[in-house]
């Protein structure tokens, strides 16, 4: 409709068979303005056409008020843009940017004080908690917020606890695992699960699936 737009982007570059499907929304209205596909050439004057396949590209107007910032917001799911919307609603229904900076400040401020240094200097401290950060980055959760996921086999499952996606098992079990271990075993014990499971749908451990 004027305020969303959805969709999925399927890909064989780095994973095979990629599914990836979006939910966006928009604070003002939005007009597509151009459509560009494989197949057609669709004018925003036309409100025939509401499906596109291939490769798309398109152009958006907005009318936007002076004193109206333009704001938007992207949910992810790998099940369907149905869950990707249910993600949305759940973990970020409102537009309080500033509520949604801090809630992630206070977040990250939990995770990166499992680790507490001192008597170093501040480019040292620096350092150390970027590090740290870049430990937090991956693997990611892969399940909507209602529990579904996308199995290795693309059939849809239910977790039972967070089912994690993005792991580099041939570099990570030198050190980051056994670092997991000790200041994050409630992932951990979800890090083996999802091990578990992959293997069970796939046969085969994660290695960037």
């Amino acid at each position: 409709d004027e305020k969303h737009l959805a969709g999925y982007r399927r890909s064989s570059g780095w994973a095979k068979d990629q599914l990836i499907y979006f939910y966006m929304e928009f604070s003002i209205p939005v007009q597509i303005d151009t459509v560009l596909s494989d197949s057609i050439i669709y004018s925003g004057n036309s409100n025939e056409i509401k499906t596109f396949e291939g490769r798309i590209y398109t152009s958006v107007k907005f009318k936007l008020p002076a004193d109206h910032i333009l704001k938007i917001k992207v949910a992810l799911s790998s099940v369907s843009a149905e869950g990707a919307q249910k993600n949305m609603k759940a973990e970020l229904p409102g537009w309080d940017f500033t509520e949604a900076r801090v809630n992630a400040e206070k977040k990250w401020n939990n995770e990166l004080s499992k680790i507490e240094v001192s008597g170093g200097s501040v480019d040292q401290y620096k350092i150390f908690y970027t590090a740290l950060y870049h430990c937090m980055v991956v693997p990611n959760i892969y399940n909507d917020v209602d529990g579904s996921y996308r199995g290795r086999d693309f059939k849809i499952y239910k977790a039972r606890s967070d089912y994690y996606s993005v792991f580099s098992l041939w570099d990570t079990f030198r050190a980051w695992h056994p670092l997991m271990t000790i200041i994050d075993r409630k992932r951990t014990l979800d890090y083996i699960k999802t091990f578990l499971g992959q293997y069970e749908k796939g046969r085969m451990l994660p290695v960037w699936e």
